[in-house]
């Protein structure tokens, strides 16, 4: 009674072990959208690393566009920027200024923050 008990649940276990599919939503260019802003250091313009190549110039935004939405932020619009200096291939940049606007005139942001930068190819020794 013992085998015949044993060789059915062994027999149960094998059948249900090839019947799953695992799909899940993790995408490969999720995750490098998620560490592009890592990929940018953020220099001041005095401890610009020599050897650099100015690439051009950038902006990055934050906008509050609704009442109970989370307020405009300067770190959101220079992470938005350090994105930005990513996409031309850049790994620093230098944040000139960054401005706030309330009560825009822009019907989409209630409170909009701007930040200007540029981006920059800084030689590899230079970064930490």
């Amino acid at each position: 009674m013992n085998k015949i008990l044993l060789l059915a649940c062994a027999t149960t276990l094998v059948g249900c072990a090839n019947n799953y599919d695992v799909s899940t939503n993790l995408d490969k260019e999720n995750f490098t959208e998620y560490f592009k802003p890592s990929q940018v250091q953020v220099f001041e313009s005095d401890q610009i690393p020599s050897g650099y190549k100015n690439i051009g110039s950038i902006e990055g935004m934050s906008c509050q566009q609704a009442e109970n939405d989370v307020p405009a932020a300067t770190a959101d619009a220079r992470t938005q920027a350090r994105i930005a200096a990513a996409n031309l291939k850049a790994n620093g940049i230098v944040i000139d200024v960054c401005e706030t606007e309330y009560n825009t005139e822009s019907p989409q942001c209630l409170t909009l923050v701007t930040c200007y930068a540029r981006a920059l190819a800084v030689p590899s020794q230079s970064q930490p």
